[in-house]
């Protein structure tokens, strides 16, 4: 029977963890990804060229990195959202919250910046453990942040304003267009009458 360790390991890896194959390099001149066997040789679940099943240091590495490369996009996601709610309504954070929301969002935001330095330092050290463990902290940060702005939300009140304009047509004009109406129309009807009484010789 054909022992399918290495192609299930290989998927799972794909799969869980977005590893890519060892064979697939980015090729910058061609704008996409090409084959490369250099490095599916040695201890790697992916190819034919390889029947080991333990995975080397970049492999695990990439795997972990992937981790927090996730978080990262989730809590990135997350401010984004959060501070592009009232843009829709053309309003930013500071124009909506009162002065001490907007005192507690800044001292909140710095944590959270803090925070997510702190997790790229150790990630760059490869101390996922603790990157991972500020990139979680920081969803506190994130919930902080979302309840401020939810609490000067209900500030906000919707309400329908009418644009004061000067308006173009004022009494005099509307009686001075009624009259020309009206004279417009005795002229019109003294030409009918005028053509119905008096019609043009037909020529033989």
């Amino acid at each position: 029977a054909t022992d399918v360790t290495r192609a299930v390991l290989g998927s799972i890896l794909q799969t869980g963890w977005a590893v890519a194959p060892t064979q697939k390099v980015w090729s910058p001149l061609r704008n996409e990804s090409i084959d490369d066997w250099l490095f599916s040789t040695s201890s790697t679940p992916f190819g034919p060229l390889s029947t080991a099943t333990q995975l080397t240091f970049s492999q695990r590495d990439a795997a972990l990195r992937n981790i927090i490369f996730s978080q990262i996009h989730a809590t990135v996601d997350a401010i984004r959202h959060l501070l592009s709610h009232f843009r829709q309504y053309g309003k930013e954070v500071e124009e909506v919250v009162s002065p001490d929301q907007f005192t507690r969002f800044v001292r909140r935001w710095n944590v959270l910046r803090h925070k997510v330095l702190r997790a790229g330092t150790f990630l760059s050290l490869h101390n996922y453990n603790t990157s991972l463990y500020y990139l979680r902290s920081s969803r506190h940060d994130t919930r902080a942040l979302h309840s401020i702005l939810k609490d000067a939300t209900k500030q906000l009140h919707p309400y329908l304003s009418c644009y004061k304009t000067e308006s173009w047509i004022s009494f005099g004009k509307i009686i001075s267009l009624l009259a020309l109406s009206i004279i417009g129309c005795s002229c019109s009807y003294g030409i009918l009458v005028h053509v119905r009484r008096h019609p043009a010789n037909k020529r033989l």
